[in-house]
């Protein structure tokens, strides 16, 4: 009965490939084959988003350059117009296209800018908090909070995180335009600090998932410039995180961002001796 090893084999041990029936290490090295192919077809694809976001970005900089004198240019002027009742409204809306076409700028040079050297230790909650101030939601948008009580400390560039949960509440709330609920959560799993953001809307396609991350492609349900969710990846990977997301079509969506906690925040409850 132990003709494949020669011996009585030890608990739990399994026969080398070479042993094993021709036909069943065959089909076993053939699966070991392709989750191997699996792994290094997901590396690529990860590499492959990452240089395709960075050349997308170097190629746009210099236009962008460019692009802010002239628009800041036509700003100041645009503000000194007159507040005369024919002019004001389309003086209004000329300061709001440039303020856009300026974040615009901003955003796409961002993309493009080398990592920062995150070093300053952040309360979790108050990232949170401010980007809920900063932000807005619908009329028909019902917001709520549920906000780990544990100090929850990361390292980090507070004005980039708060980005990230800005830009995530407004796809939220983007993709709602007939109202629903926004929830917004913090909590500690492991050795991260997470921040969950949902919506009950339109949520996202299967086929489309995987290319939300790319610039100047918004989401289908959005009228976004398609920017936010590649800032959002960026600044995630720059906070050595992890983000993902979760969405039914006609359901909702789900983002959770995973970010390390500070090392002092690691460790568990001290024992009182």
């Amino acid at each position: 009965p132990y003709s494949v090893w020669g011996r009585k084999p030890q608990r739990g041990e399994l026969p080398p490939l070479g042993l094993l029936s021709p036909s069943f290490s065959t089909l076993l090295k053939q699966d070991i084959s392709t989750l191997q192919g699996l792994g290094h077809f997901y590396f690529a694809l990860t590499l492959l988003r990452s240089e395709k976001i960075a050349s997308l970005a170097h190629t746009i900089q210099e236009f962008n350059h460019e692009l802010r004198h002239p628009l800041q240019y036509i700003l100041t002027e645009a503000e000194f117009l007159p507040d005369t009742v024919k002019i004001k409204k389309r003086k209004n809306n000329i300061i709001k296209a440039l303020d856009r076409a300026n974040d615009i700028v901003d955003t796409t040079l961002r993309l493009s800018s080398r990592e920062r050297n995150h070093q300053e230790v952040i309360k979790l909650k108050e990232v949170v908090e401010t980007a809920v101030k900063q932000g807005s939601v619908g009329k028909e948008v019902r917001l709520s909070k549920s906000l780990s009580r544990q100090h929850l400390n990361i390292k980090g560039d507070k004005q980039d995180l708060v980005t990230i949960v800005s830009n995530l509440m407004k796809n939220a709330n983007e993709a709602m335009p007939k109202g629903g609920a926004l929830t917004l959560k913090t909590f500690k799993e492991d050795q991260y600090a997470c921040i969950q953001i949902g919506d009950t809307g339109l949520g996202i396609p299967k086929d489309k998932l995987n290319k939300i991350w790319e610039p100047f492609r918004s989401r289908h349900v959005t009228k976004g410039r398609g920017l936010g969710l590649s800032i959002v990846h960026k600044f995630v990977q720059e906070h050595k995180g992890q983000i993902q997301v979760k969405s039914i079509v006609g359901e909702g969506t789900t983002f959770t961002v995973y970010l390390p906690l500070a090392e002092k925040d690691m460790k568990g409850p001290k024992t009182k001796t």
